[in-house]
């Protein structure tokens, strides 16, 4: 299993890797302006601490300057089998900047120590399990199952010199290499799932059902509501509206109708058609399991249930009663012809719910009959018409009236 020193035992096997190839003979050949005359040294420090190190000496830097998640096996990856590594291995991608420094500032040493350690690592594009084990042991990420790869990392003007600009240090020749990819495994228990008895498959035709229409789209409580669209037909077909569910009393492929149940609030509410498929020996319903469609929204309307005609004071309250019951997250208006009254507060030991509303009547309004509506979360109830053809009132709103004193 990969631990959590798997980076460090990476930049030490890079650096293993560049010493070798800087402690090699030179060419006698060579410039005696070209020639490092004191001990060629590898360090991982920071830019800044460089030459705090040594201000003379000849040094080659590896510094580990940024970790980044691995997009390709970020999630990718299933977790090791085992007591341990129950969670996909941590997957990254290590970004190293190689720096010469030559002896006394000579920048032809620097170049030539530069070269000679891109070379080695040109030549060695992967990290062998034996520069791994090597580096350090206890990290055993030279037993993961990707070869750690390093590739030059190409770094914009911008972007090499905001990273020197962030150590506030002078730039010196560098090189940026990638190190991919490394895989730490996780130290979390794994969850062993209990074995498979049988497998059961149910094939279904993917039939997603669709609501185009709804009617009525505005509804009074217990109304038979129509839903028209495509693919509603199904053995299992259940309509939701406002959570609850109903088995329609007519269903086919293009329409089906249902009555609204009890406890559908008044205001704006949806409608969705769910087709449930039956898993399993013997079969059963699992939630989830089947195909849903859209939501469609209608508005229930509240209703007076309090008898008309009704009689009350100005400058008190006037207690009605309506249908369904309003819930204390509600708003409720009283309309008088063209006039709103508020519904009182809630006190803290009211109800839920309740059909009774109560509503304090202005002590400014003027004392006469008035047409009365109740208004539920933008829901409207409906007023009655006088539908007798030699009456004076024929074809005119009649009711329900409030009449204030």
């Amino acid at each position: 299993m990969s631990s959590a020193l798997a980076i460090a035992s990476v930049t030490r096997g890079l650096r293993a890797l560049v010493n070798r190839a800087l402690q090699a003979p030179l060419p006698a050949n060579l410039p005696a302006d070209t020639l490092p005359t004191t001990q060629i040294q590898v360090t991982t420090l920071p830019l800044d601490k460089v030459r705090t190190f040594s201000a003379n000496g000849n040094l080659l830097n590896l510094y580990l300057y940024s970790t980044v998640p691995n997009p390709a096996l970020s999630n990718g990856l299933p977790p090791r089998s085992g007591p341990a590594g129950g969670e996909p291995p941590l997957a990254l991608n290590l970004h190293y900047m190689l720096t010469a420094f030559g002896q006394d500032d000579n920048e032809l040493i620097a170049q030539l120590l530069l070269g000679r350690a891109m070379l080695a690592l040109h030549d060695n594009p992967l990290l062998m399990p034996s520069d791994l084990a090597d580096a350090l042991g206890a990290a055993d990420v030279q037993g993961q199952i990707e070869r750690v790869r390093i590739t030059p990392h190409s770094l914009g003007f911008e972007e090499m010199s905001k990273l020197w600009m962030a150590y506030q240090t002078q730039y010196r020749l560098s090189a940026a290499y990638e190190a991919s990819v490394v895989l730490i495994d996780s130290a979390r228990p794994a969850r062993v799932a209990p074995p498979v008895r049988s497998a059961s498959i149910v094939v279904a035709p993917f039939r997603t059902p669709s609501i185009e229409e709804v009617t009525p789209q505005v509804a009074a409580p217990g109304a038979t509501m129509t839903l028209a669209g495509w693919n509603l037909g199904a053995a299992t077909t259940q309509v939701v509206v406002a959570g609850l569910r109903v088995t329609p009393s007519t269903i086919g492929d293009r329409t089906l109708s249902f009555t609204l149940p009890a406890g559908v609030p008044a205001g704006v509410n949806t409608v969705r058609v769910v087709q449930e498929v039956p898993l399993g020996t013997p079969p059963v319903v699992h939630p989830g399991a089947g195909f849903e469609s859209n939501a469609a929204a209608f508005m229930l309307s509240p209703s007076i249930t309090t008898a008309s005609p009704v009689s009350v004071a100005r400058g008190t309250v006037l207690q009605l009663s309506v249908a369904p019951a309003v819930g204390r997250s509600q708003r409720v208006v009283l309309l008088l012809d063209d006039q709103q009254v508020a519904s009182a507060p809630h006190a803290p030991g009211d109800p839920d719910t309740s059909n009774a509303v109560a509503f304090p009547i202005p002590a400014a309004f003027v004392a006469r009959s008035y047409l009365a509506r109740v208004m539920v979360d933008g829901a409207c109830s409906a007023l009655a018409t006088d539908t007798t053809p030699a009456s004076p009132t024929f074809n005119q709103f009649v009711g329900p009236t409030v009449t204030l004193t």
